[in-house]
């Protein structure tokens, strides 16, 4: 009789486990909210670079997988050439001047440092950022 009580025992924490287990295992592996990185790619001191919209001095994008960038052009319209399709779903996008371009770093991004490219066509020059322009996923 002691091994039955034992066995329902067993079972109902097995239940019971199946169903507390998941709720704890994803609260204590929360998601955390994606951020959304702004920058811009215009003429600083005569040269065409990528630059955070809240702190000029800044042109290095960090950015996690489901964070958002977004890239505005000022004063020129712009080609991007991404080193490979894995960091936002594509490996090129163009934009016209005043406008912006805002791509999801995506899962099968690899994390590490990128180097990507901008190219100004006011000029036809490429702007440099961290020189050339850097992605660090993290």
């Amino acid at each position: 009789m002691k091994n039955h009580a034992h066995v329902r025992l067993v079972v109902i924490l097995a239940v019971l486990g199946g169903f507390i287990a998941p709720q704890t295992w994803s609260t204590a592996n929360a998601q955390r909210k994606p951020e959304h990185q702004k920058f811009s790619v215009g003429k600083m001191d005569k040269t065409w670079r990528v630059y955070e919209d809240k702190n000029h001095g800044n042109h290095v994008i960090k950015a996690s997988v489901g964070d958002t960038v977004t890239w505005t052009a000022s004063g020129t319209n712009l080609v991007f050439q991404f080193p490979e399709k894995t960091l936002f779903g594509t490996d090129n996008a163009t934009i016209q001047d005043g406008k912006s371009l805002t791509l999801v770093v995506q899962p099968s991004a690899k994390k590490g440092r990128h180097i990507y490219a901008v190219f100004c066509t006011k000029g036809e020059v490429y702007a440099s950022g961290d020189s050339p322009p850097v992605i660090i996923i993290q």
